[in-house]
């Protein structure tokens, strides 16, 4: 860490140099990093809504075989907390599950992928 702070400090104001920094912890941000200079701007993005949820759903499983019982729009509704990020591990999850059970038809199901919700708590 000391060293990137330093480098960060080293940078003169003629080079076009940006740094972008992302968490979804920003309560733990080493307040060293927080000085002017640094990384002086913060921008909020916040955990996606039931329908953003939905859509990264649909972007998941788009080009997965799913059976008819899965509801997109109910498993967005049980995520709501979730990263985009736990969504898209819980889809990759159950991609190998789906597989691991029947690897002649995979078929995502939604009793399984809501399983996987379930264990994966947003």
């Amino acid at each position: 860490m000391n060293r990137h702070l330093a480098e960060m400090d080293g940078m003169n104001v003629k080079n076009t140099i940006f740094i972008i920094g992302a968490t979804n912890r920003p309560d733990i941000i080493d307040s060293a990093l927080l000085r002017p200079g640094r990384l002086d701007q913060l921008i909020y993005i916040p955990l996606p809504d039931e329908d953003s949820c939905h859509q990264i759903f649909k972007a998941c499983l788009r080009k997965s075989p799913t059976s008819k019982d899965v509801d997109i729009r109910a498993l967005a509704k049980y995520t709501q907390g979730f990263s985009g990020a736990d969504i898209t591990k819980i889809c990759q999850r159950a991609c190998k599950y789906a597989i691991r059970v029947n690897i002649e038809k995979v078929s995502f199901l939604y009793r399984n992928i809501f399983l996987l919700i379930r264990l994966n708590p947003g």
